[in-house]
């Protein structure tokens, strides 16, 4: 059971994992996603942000506009407290920004999170990051191991 108030980092690798687990988690909370991967039939989620490069009527934002998506986090997280929030596609948005800049993203999402007693879980795949980036992670975040229950 995932606490309010707390945050977690949550391993998958392949997308219909990340989707099985999204669809999960929406069935009985209010959920805020933000993912890689596009938005087409998702249910029950209060809001479904797409990470993408081009511009569409889809609700989206461009990886490259990290204060902006920060903002739109924030934003979310204070005017609906205690939702449950989602953050898929980390890799993408390292990407296009640095680790440091996406640990300061997810730090500051972890503190709304506390302070509006909101889940947070970041999604990542398992072989994504250098052994001292996921230890920062690890560090930060409660791990949840993976799709599969390993740790």
């Amino acid at each position: 059971m995932l606490k309010k108030g707390c945050s977690y980092l949550y391993f998958a690798d392949v997308p219909k994992e990340v989707v099985k687990f999204i669809e999960d988690v929406s069935k009985s909370n209010k959920c805020v996603v933000m993912s890689r991967i596009s938005p087409g039939g998702r249910k029950n989620i209060l809001r479904f942000i797409w990470l993408t490069e081009i511009n569409t009527e889809i609700e989206h934002i461009n990886p490259k506009e990290i204060e902006q998506l920060s903002y739109d986090l924030e934003k979310v997280i204070v005017q609906n407290k205690n939702i449950f929030v989602v953050l898929e596609g980390i890799e993408y948005l390292i990407t296009h920004n640095s680790f440091k800049e996406i640990f300061h993203l997810i730090n500051k999402i972890k503190d709304l999170a506390y302070v509006h007693d909101s889940v947070f879980v970041a999604v990542l795949g398992k072989s994504t990051l250098c052994k001292e980036e996921e230890s920062m992670l690890r560090h930060e975040l409660n791990y949840l191991g993976d799709i599969h229950g390993n740790n």
